[in-house]
């Protein structure tokens, strides 16, 4: 239903050489599908969240239609939730993967449910895929007996999020990562780490979130999954999350793994299993004072991260139209957001917080799309009293974003 959307996805696979057509929304689809002049389509991709009728109930009606039969599924949603791939492929989905989408996510899809192969790989037909891999890992750990030289000098100055909600177990871990040299800051459940993570200053990151998996109010799989797609700005999506639990279970780790977090250590803490794990996924991270950017680019990047735009969309004409677009939009759907703010309908400050911020994704304006998610979140949890906090960052970033683009 989001018009930039449609058209970021109609100019990738227009340079790949697919013959695209477009619905605004699920009616549309199905007046389309049962055009018989209509010659048939190979590939469906169908977002999640549309009003009226979401992308789930149509895909029940697509594959209750025989004649569809050969037409292949692929869900996009930016909302995940544990038990989202079983859910689509037993509504008849042959991939899915969340939003905001990379043109690898996109390839990958695509590959699948083609059976073309992609890179080192075959596809298989009907696998579910989603956007972090469980890559193997080769390593040696020491024998039980002896214990592997602690070397905490790449740690020195390093940021850690922890997110535990046990005040005795947060006082554990602290000591311990301190010992390691890092620094910490400290979140009781996962909705006090998106909040810390969307307000962290840009020129001083965390380098990793060390995230309990059972807490009230947002666990850790939530929490990931909600970093994962965006909701702790576009610059936290892939940082580095190391899962705690205490039920170290069989199939415990592949569980993590599926809920998008990067690796796994149980509780209490082993010294040597957590030396490895922060080596491992550490060592390719720069250090805030290996850095080389100016925090005035740094400032910048976060508004409109122009490089990485261009680099996702390198035809011009393109590019440009899709700026217009949203930059003509914007200010009906800040004004909008804004009379539901204030009327206090959170029905439709989620609705309209969440369809700007995808639009805001799709060109990068990261600051605006971390303010848009939080009040979405506020919105969906049923909590007003941030609203108008929350309202005046968004109406003061969408305007720097606005600028932004328009002196491209």
């Amino acid at each position: 239903d989001n018009t930039t959307n449609r058209e970021v996805l109609k100019g990738q696979l227009a340079q790949w050489g697919v013959i695209v057509d477009e619905a605004e929304d699920a009616l549309q689809a199905l007046k389309i599908l049962n055009n018989n002049t209509q010659p048939p389509f190979d590939i469906a991709l169908l977002d999640m969240e549309m009003p009226g009728m979401d992308g789930a109930e149509l895909g029940k009606i697509i594959r209750d239609n025989r004649n569809l039969d050969s037409m292949n599924l692929v869900m996009m949603s930016s909302i995940s939730h544990r038990g989202d791939r079983k859910f689509f492929s037993d509504l008849g989905f042959q991939a899915y993967f969340p939003k905001p989408l990379s043109a690898k996510d996109l390839k990958v899809a695509l590959s699948i449910v083609s059976g073309v192969s992609y890179e080192k790989g075959t596809t298989q037909e009907g696998e579910i895929i989603t956007k972090h891999y469980l890559r193997e890992i080769e390593s040696n750990p020491a024998p039980d007996d002896e214990q592997a030289p602690l070397n905490i000098a790449p740690f020195k100055g390093r940021w850690i999020l922890l997110v535990e909600d046990n005040i005795i177990n947060q006082e554990v871990a602290k000591g311990v990562l301190e010992d390691f040299g890092f620094q910490i800051a400290i979140a009781a459940n996962g909705r006090e780490a998106l909040h810390l993570l969307n307000t962290r200053d840009l020129g001083d990151p965390f380098h990793m979130v060390l995230m309990d998996c059972q807490m009230p109010i947002m666990d850790g799989y939530e929490a990931t999954g909600a970093i994962r797609n965006g909701y702790a700005g576009k610059t936290n999506q892939d940082i580095p999350i190391v899962a705690m639990t205490a039920n170290a279970m069989r199939g415990d780790k592949e569980k993590c793994i599926d809920a998008g977090m990067t690796d796994y250590v149980s509780k209490p803490i082993d010294l040597d299993e957590l030396n490895q794990v922060l080596h491992l996924h550490l060592k390719s991270v720069p250090n805030n004072s290996e850095k080389e950017e100016r925090p005035i680019e740094s400032e910048i990047r976060l508004i409109w991260n122009r490089e990485r735009y261009f680099k996702v969309i390198p035809n011009r004409e393109r590019a440009d139209k899709i700026i217009s677009m949203f930059v003509a939009s914007v200010p009906d759907e800040i004004e909008c957001l804004e009379n539901s703010v204030i009327s206090k309908n959170i029905d439709e400050v989620s609705r309209i917080a969440h369809r700007l911020k995808g639009s805001a994704a799709n060109l990068y304006g990261e600051q605006l799309v971390g303010y848009l998610s939080e009040l979405e979140q506020e919105a969906i949890s049923g909590k007003t009293h941030l609203f108008d906090d929350l309202m005046e960052k968004i109406r003061a970033a969408s305007q720097r974003f606005l600028e932004h683009l328009e002196k491209r």
